[in-house]
């Protein structure tokens, strides 16, 4: 299973092939995963020929700069309706979440309080819908004010931890201990093969609430980064991120790919689909 890409970053010409590569490579489930409300639609759409092993979301991500963040009743209404009209429900809320990776110290607190003001109403509909929360957190070196603030936010509005999920893990292994013990799951990406923090973190993980994304078109892994760092990333590639995991972990990659497919499966409540 990709427990994370983005289908609507591809051209339409290019997706059938892109989709083949990866139902070749021996994937059973892709989640597509939306950043805004426009391509929450959009996804839906691309998605229905693959019903059964495409599936979508509905989210915007803490940086999508076509929302007003001032409004978050019209935010929460706007993803109810998406989830009671859609043909085929989303299987989560998100991405959603806070990032000041590149803010500025002058502008930080503004900025952090914009994006809470968006990340509220998707906890709160998640949490009413007990739908997963697909979570994206990333702070500066040496700061800690989206995890601190994210963490709180959850705590603060009493959402089920077993349903939080942190895509792209990037933190360190202590954060990693942390999130864990509080019953949150993660996700690590490609730099999972290049980040020897993220290393460490995978290596301690514990693994009955660890999935594996490529974040693709993003986060090229090794050696494919190396050898041309300017490609598009793609489902198909999530078998070098397997790969290192198998490494970290100490096991089989069979045992990974089984392990990361049944997990999939339980967070997003998915059954068997993927079978065949």
């Amino acid at each position: 299973m990709d427990s994370h890409f983005h289908l609507d970053c591809y051209d339409d010409g290019n997706k059938d092939r892109i989709l083949a590569r990866a139902w070749k490579a021996g994937l059973q489930i892709l989640v597509s995963v939306a950043t805004s409300l426009a391509n929450s639609a959009a996804t839906y759409l691309q998605a229905k020929a693959w019903q059964g092993k495409i599936f979508t979301t509905v989210g915007v991500h803490p940086l999508e700069p076509s929302l007003p963040t001032n409004e978050p009743n019209k935010l929460a209404t706007a993803l109810e309706t998406f989830l009671e009209t859609a043909p085929t429900p989303p299987i989560a809320v998100g991405e959603t979440g806070l990032d000041c990776a590149k803010i500025s110290s002058k502008n930080l607190r503004r900025e952090m309080e914009q994006q809470l003001v968006r990340l509220e109403p998707h906890i709160a509909v998640a949490k009413a819908a007990k739908l997963p929360l697909i979570l994206h957190c990333r702070d500066r070196a040496g700061d800690d004010t989206a995890w601190n603030a994210l963490t709180g936010q959850l705590v603060r509005q009493r959402f089920p931890s077993e349903k939080a999920l942190i895509h792209c893990f990037s933190y360190d292994s202590e954060k990693l201990r942390q999130w864990q013990d509080f019953g949150g799951w993660v996700s690590f990406a490609g730099n999972l093969t290049w980040s020897s923090t993220i290393a460490a973190s995978c290596r301690g993980s514990a693994v009955e609430r660890t999935l594996f994304e490529t974040d693709a078109p993003y986060l090229l892994p090794e050696p494919l980064r190396s050898k041309d760092p300017g490609q598009s990333n793609e489902p198909a590639n999530l078998v070098h991120t397997m790969a290192k995991a198998a490494e970290l972990l100490s096991v089989s990659q069979t045992k990974v790919w089984e392990m990361s497919l049944a997990n999939g499966r339980r967070f997003f409540s998915l059954g068997g689909a993927g079978n065949g």
